[in-house]
């Protein structure tokens, strides 16, 4: 996943540096996914514990990644913080 996240964030960085996608696509694809993790959250509910630990795992070495690549900036911590949060909360509130 880490590997995906470096692969994936070269190639966006390169293509909107190069002015082949205008930088509103990029921030409309940006809106569209704020909204589908909202969704993500919302699905959580049915993961285990074991598959909520990997997600949250996983997102944390892949913000890392993408953070050295300078491809996310602090409102999308931000964004990835409160999902992990959110997602976390839903599971623990569930099983209380």
């Amino acid at each position: 996943m880490v590997v995906e996240a470096l692969v994936v964030a070269a190639m966006f960085s390169a293509i909107i540096e190069s002015g082949l996608v205008p930088k509103f696509h990029f921030t409309l694809v940006n809106v569209i996914s704020i909204i589908g993790l909202v969704f993500l959250i919302d699905k959580s509910r049915y993961w285990s514990f074991g598959y909520l630990a990997g997600w949250i795992l996983g997102l944390f070495f892949s913000l890392g990644t993408l953070i050295q690549t300078e491809f996310l900036g602090v409102f999308d911590l931000l964004v990835y913080g409160a999902t992990a949060f959110g997602a976390v909360y839903l599971r623990a509130k569930i099983h209380m």
